[in-house]
């Protein structure tokens, strides 16, 4: 039986040598922004993938049918109904599940505000991608709002796929990997801005931070940020391992800089602290850590 298990982050999976079986064979080199993990004396696969490369394995999983992500979703919504939650940012959408959303929303059975973000890269699980143009949704019958992008700059740091300027210290031969071309992702910000999306990027490593600060300043000075929308609030997600001398360009709302307001949030997760705690200095050393979940 062909198993594919994926990693509670969503940044790496795992294959069993049945699933590997039912792949075509593997590049010899990993893709760009992810990882082959192979074995270390005979070279090949262990069945582990990071980021990027899970594609090689998830595009061979077989797609859930309508009624399966119907069912899903109301199994979740019942969940969350349970846990007394009532309004959700929701980072990382397909456009495919939009209708399923709204088709929820409609029947009276969706107990839920949702800010949701399109993905436009990320598509590990074959969901179906974004453009600026494509048309946003605002406060859909009281209960969905789609205005922002999500898009994935690196990996995680569990995995060692976070980009970092410096080698990881325990592993003196990674630094991890951008699972986007930093030329691409500041042409891409320039867009999205223009288009009037607000944008939030996935960024655990000090080399993402800094390339999506780069990005996000690019994109205020060209005017972006004044097109349509004078404040986009552009979201860096996780905002993890930063550089201390990075750490002044956060600008806070009502802030000016180049063409308009800059307004750059950094979108943190506490829970990342507890749960890194057990391996960060490890992987980081403890004078990087000084900029590590830097909130006051």
């Amino acid at each position: 039986t062909p198993v594919w298990l994926g990693r509670i982050d969503g940044h790496a999976a795992w294959a069993n040598s049945e699933a590997l079986r039912r792949v075509p064979k593997l590049p010899k080199s990993d893709p760009q922004g992810g990882r082959i993990v192979r074995d270390p004396e005979t070279g090949e696969p262990t069945g582990v993938f990071t980021d990027t490369a899970m594609r090689l394995v998830a595009a061979r999983v077989p797609r859930p049918s309508r009624n399966e992500s119907l069912s899903a979703l109301r199994l979740a919504l019942a969940r969350l109904s349970r846990h007394g939650l009532t309004a959700i940012h929701d980072p990382g959408i397909g456009l495919e599940e939009v209708p399923l959303l709204k088709e929820l929303i409609d029947e009276g059975a969706f107990p839920l505000r949702s800010y949701a973000m399109v993905l436009a890269n990320g598509n590990e699980l074959g969901e179906r991608l974004a453009t600026p143009s494509t048309p946003k949704i605002r406060d859909y019958k009281g209960r969905l709002s789609v205005q922002a992008v999500k898009f994935f700059v690196d990996g995680a740091l569990g995995s060692r796929g976070a980009a970092m300027l410096q080698n990881y210290s325990d592993a003196p031969l990674e630094r991890g990997q951008l699972r986007v071309r930093e030329e691409d992702f500041k042409k891409a910000a320039k867009e999205w801005a223009g288009a009037g999306w607000q944008l939030a990027a996935h960024a655990i490593g000090d080399r993402a931070n800094r390339l999506v600060l780069d990005a996000y300043e690019a994109a205020c000075e060209s005017g972006g940020s004044g097109s349509g929308a004078p404040d986009l609030r552009l979201r860096i997600e996780h905002f993890q391992v930063v550089n201390a001398s990075d750490l002044p360009r956060v600008r806070q709302p009502g802030e000016r800089h180049g063409g308009g307001s800059a307004c750059i949030l950094a979108s943190m997760q506490p829970t990342h602290a507890t749960s890194d705690m057990a391996f960060a200095e490890e992987r980081l050393g403890r004078e990087r850590l000084r900029g590590a979940y830097a909130w006051q």
